[in-house]
């Protein structure tokens, strides 16, 4: 036996949404609609999916007030360099008629940005933990890049919710880090969603808008926030506009291909050269160094590699193509220190060892005990002597671990033991 859902309009779901507990109730029995047919799976699906979307409708038809307009009085959540470009423009909308009353809510540790664009608008400004005065007249919460769950009490506070700015293709990469992901993983487009936040989890609400933005060839995580960053203040102007309509259409997210982001560790900046091709460690350099340099062993100390420039296709002798990763190689003629990688060789330009160095620079104080004849290394491919060539050293996992507790400890204070 198949159970089919018929295309329901909307007034036939008036009676599952009386109550919100009702409309809970329906919401966990329509999932098991599919595992108790048989037959046509994927039409039951999609019937499950269009009850869910007409239900979550008719909650939101009764959930909010009709007819409201701007000027919103809004609550602004955020603390780092892109949640500003977000609240530059609610300041903007203020003289433009959209917004309202506006606070801020910000963590004890907020950014240089958001701290100057408070004090120059001289406004209202709460620290993290947060619940609004109920005599004052917010309708919409506005969160971005804010990194803390928001209890239901407080989303329940408002009457329109909170809505947060994400820069991502949700439900790809939900979580702290999605734009440090998207540069990782190599992702050809991205893009910003204005979500309406739900309680106990990140980025899982109803999508309100979005919009797809191309990622630039080799752009960096840097590069890409400062775009989004502008798109998503945008967009979240636009869902302003409308907001009313706006929630009553959102539309609930893909249960399928949701990706994780989460906040980048140390451990993630170790390059494994016998591992990494050219094209990993590019990426890796671009999602991260302006947060956490690229980082690999030279002589038993930690080395940390500022500038790297683009992978192509470098041929530097049949002496030296064939040697072991992690391998160095200098060229006098464009002044790169090259680094043999699983597939290639990529270039260095500057670095940190102790002090900040250029690629010569390194060469002449590290390097040229090892090299003679204009950067001919003194072991040919043929040698066994695999000592004798200078290297970049991947340190084990297990290294990485303890270096890691090292300098937690020291930071804190606390002897290495």
């Amino acid at each position: 036996m198949m159970l089919m859902l018929p295309r329901m309009p909307l007034h036939c779901c008036k009676f599952f949404t009386r109550t919100k507990c009702c409309f809970r109730a329906i919401d966990k029995m329509i999932v098991l609609i599919p595992g108790i047919c048989t037959g046509n799976w994927k039409a039951g699906r999609s019937g499950t999916l269009l009850l869910r979307r007409c239900l979550h409708r008719r909650e939101c038809d009764s959930q909010y007030v009709q007819g409201k307009g701007p000027p919103w009085g809004v609550v602004f959540f955020g603390s780092d360099a892109f949640a500003a470009e977000t609240l530059r423009s609610l300041i903007k909308a203020r003289t433009d008629g959209m917004v309202g009353s506006l606070e801020v809510v910000v963590h004890k540790k907020a950014q240089k940005p958001i701290v100057e664009l408070v004090d120059k608008a001289g406004l209202t400004c709460h620290v993290w933990p947060y619940m609004p005065p109920t005599h004052h007249s917010f309708h919409v919460g506005v969160v971005v890049s804010f990194s803390r769950l928001l209890p239901e009490s407080l989303i329940a506070a408002f009457p329109y919710g909170i809505v947060n700015v994400h820069p991502s293709l949700l439900p790809r990469w939900r979580g702290p880090a999605p734009i440090m992901h998207t540069v990782l993983s190599g992702d050809s487009e991205t893009g910003v969603c204005i979500v309406h936040i739900r309680p106990h989890k990140y980025d899982v609400g109803p999508i309100l808008l979005r919009q797809t933005v191309p990622v630039h060839h080799r752009c960096t995580t840097q590069e890409l926030t400062s775009s989004l960053a502008r798109i998503g203040a945008d967009l979240l102007m636009r869902a302003l506009r409308d907001l009313p309509e706006n929630v009553l259409y959102s539309i609930p997210q893909d249960e399928e291909g949701g990706t994780l982001a989460p906040k980048p560790s140390v451990i993630l900046a170790w390059v494994r050269w016998s591992q990494h091709t050219c094209e990993q460690v590019d990426r890796l350099h671009r999602a991260l160094h302006e947060r956490m340099p690229l980082r690999t062993l030279w002589t038993g100390q930690t080395l940390k590699i500022l500038d790297l420039e683009p992978p192509g296709n470098i041929s530097l002798g049949q002496d030296v193509n064939h040697s072991a990763p992690g391998s160095l190689y200098f060229d006098k003629a464009t002044r790169l220190l090259y680094v043999k990688c699983k597939d290639g060789w990529v270039g260095v330009r500057s670095l940190l060892f102790k002090k900040r160095l250029s690629a010569e620079d390194f060469y002449n104080g590290y390097l040229q005990v090892h090299f003679q004849r204009g950067g001919r290394l003194r072991a040919n491919a043929s040698s066994t002597k695999t000592s004798e060539r200078p290297r970049f050293v991947s340190p084990s996992d297990d290294m990485i671990a303890r270096m890691v507790r090292v300098q937690v400890k020291t930071k804190y204070g606390m002897s290495p033991g």
